[in-house]
């Protein structure tokens, strides 16, 4: 027996749940951006509304996961803008922190 058979089949599979996943998102808001008023079609990303860090129970809801623009969702990445509520029923809220705020103004 060679060492890594059935490791292959595996990765294939969990890359086919994760592309699977990522257009079932996408297909949801319609291929475009989650972030009221943006409108953006291209380099769309799923993320996560509550990381997986610390909701990891949670990696495959739905309700948890939206697609951003890569612009949105760096400034969230960076704590810029914050994103809460459920997904895709409608409230979904984008907020700017108030450290991020106070931040801008240094």
């Amino acid at each position: 027996m060679r060492v890594g058979v059935g490791v292959a089949p595996r990765i294939r599979g969990r890359a086919r749940r994760d592309r699977l996943f990522r257009q079932d998102v996408l297909q949801r808001y319609g291929w475009i951006c989650a972030v009221p008023g943006c409108g953006c079609r291209v380099n769309l990303e799923v993320d996560h509304i509550v990381p997986r860090s610390r909701a990891p129970e949670r990696r495959w809801d739905p309700d948890n996961v939206v697609p951003l623009c890569r612009g949105h969702h760096r400034l969230k990445t960076d704590g810029i803008i914050k994103i809460s509520g459920k997904a895709p029923d409608g409230t979904l809220i984008v907020e700017r922190p108030r450290e991020s705020r106070d931040r801008a103004l240094v």
